[in-house]
């Protein structure tokens, strides 16, 4: 059962329950998560407050999601909580630099074409 089960996410679906969420899930089957997890990046995704945001361990949480389909299945929900509010960042800063200016010139128009694309894992 060991790996094999850990290497779907079909394993945290069907285990976990309506009630159950990564956490509870994690320290029920801690024994054999690590074979398919980075130990490092979850024990800092969990030691987390909840009052704390999910973008002080972005790094950690894109390395879990992007480990394999466990870890996309338990933490898909906060890469897309980090997404979107780096997609909120950037039109902030967007809006605020076009309030600033009393009109776009052509050389505004090609700096948001020509700028850099989100970093966007999709789950």
């Amino acid at each position: 059962m060991g790996f094999h089960f850990f290497n779907t996410p079909q394993a945290y679906k069907n285990t976990r329950g309506l009630e159950e969420g990564p956490n509870e899930f994690l320290t029920k089957f801690a024994d054999i998560w690590g074979l398919v997890l980075p130990i490092a990046e979850v024990n800092m995704i969990q030691a987390i407050d909840c009052d704390q945001n999910f973008n002080e361990v972005r790094d950690e949480v894109r390395a879990v999601v992007s480990s394999g389909p466990l870890g996309s299945a338990c933490f898909t929900f906060a890469l897309k909580l980090i997404n979107a509010d780096s997609v909120q960042d950037t039109i902030n800063d967007i809006v605020d630099n076009m309030l600033q200016k009393k009109t776009l010139g052509e050389e505004d128009r090609v700096l948001v074409l020509l700028s850099p694309p989100l970093n966007y894992i999709s789950g």
